[in-house]
Formats: structure tokens, sequence, C-alpha cells
């Protein structure tokens, strides 16, 4: 699994509190306790704003979450976007988030597309210990592991991501060295053709 690094271009270096989920709403994304860990920052950054793109069937549950606790001037649902919106989306996001649980039935995530995507534009991600997704991010080195369900390990990266200067190098370079689809293409090719070398000669 990969995506192609070049069509995402960091350009914009905004420092506005700006905080994004590209998702389906359902239960293993765990949205819900990013609205929660969201709901305990405001008091710092009173102009937060948490953006989310997708759909799904937990909508209305996130509605109800987000009117109890009194965060309707800081949330965004913005359904679904042109490509291009997506990436403006994620050149001004401060931070992404993605808090991974594994569902009630067992649906868990791999390694989210939508993480490297975010980590090509060069935007650090915070997620959870959640199957392959630790592969992905290296905690406090390009981006925040949490604990999944764990709102204070979220509020604490958010925090972090807010108010400190991360080294972003690092991000885009994780998903560049390891996950763009060209290289990829050519390392299974390789892996293709010494097989077919190896059964010729036996």
């Amino acid at each position: 699994m990969g995506i192609r690094t070049e069509k995402f271009d960091p350009m914009t270096d905004d420092t506005d509190p700006h905080l994004l989920t590209i998702s389906r709403f359902v239960e293993k994304k765990g949205i819900e306790y990013a609205l929660h860990a969201v709901a305990r920052c405001v008091d710092d950054h009173p102009g937060l704003d948490y953006r989310l793109i997708g759909s799904g069937p937990r909508r209305e549950q996130y509605d109800r979450i987000i009117d109890r606790l009194g965060i309707q001037d800081n949330v965004t649902f913005l359904g679904s976007v042109s490509d291009k919106q997506l990436i403006r989306e994620l050149d001004r996001a401060r931070a992404f988030l993605l808090p991974c649980v594994v569902a009630k039935d067992g649906d868990r995530d791999g390694i989210p597309v939508a993480i490297m995507e975010a980590m090509a534009m060069e935007t650090p991600v915070v997620s959870t210990y959640v199957s392959g997704i630790p592969e992905l991010i290296k905690n406090g080195e390009n981006g925040y592991v949490c604990r999944p369900r764990s709102i204070t390990d979220l509020v604490f990266a958010i925090r972090n991501c807010l108010s400190s200067k991360n080294d972003l190098s690092e991000v885009r370079g994780t998903v560049e060295t390891n996950h763009d689809i060209d290289l990829i293409g050519k390392k299974l090719l390789s892996s293709f053709n010494k097989d077919r070398s190896d059964r010729a000669r036996q």
C-alpha cells in the first residue's frame, strides 16, 4: 500500500490552530475520542478549528457529542470534497487526527492511506497503537502515537502539535522512503523477476 507522493506539495506555513480528520465515520476511526480531546484544548486555543472530511453512519452520534461538549463553533463537517480542496485542507492543518480503535466486532485499520497522505503534506499525525500504525509513526519523531481511547494522550499530542515547532522533514521523509507507490512498484517488480529467475534455474 502506498501513495503518489509527488501529488502532495506543501505550500503554506499556516500558524492558525487548524486540525483535520479525513475518514469514514465508523467506530474503528475513534473520532468521538478526537472530539473529546478537542473540547479539552479549546480553553487554551479558543479559535481552534477542527474540520472533518467524510461521511458515515456515526455522524448523528458525533453531532450529539459536539452539542453536549459545547464545541459547535470549533467543529466543521465538510462532507465530500475535491482532491484540490483535500490537499488544501491538509496543507492548512497543524495536525491530522485519526485516533483509531479496535471496534467491538474486531474491525480495525491496518495503515490508513489518509495517514500517509497527511505525512506527505508535512502534517504531523496523531493516531494510536493499533495494527500497523506504529510502523509508520514513530512517537515524538514524525508524529504522535497514543493509547487507543485515551483522551489524555490525545490532548497531550494535540497541544504539542499546536504549540511546538515540529521537524517536518522527517514527517514527509518517512513516506517518501517507504510508501511511495513508484518505489513500492519497483521493489515488487524486482521481487517477481528474481523469483522468475530462481525458478528458471531449478
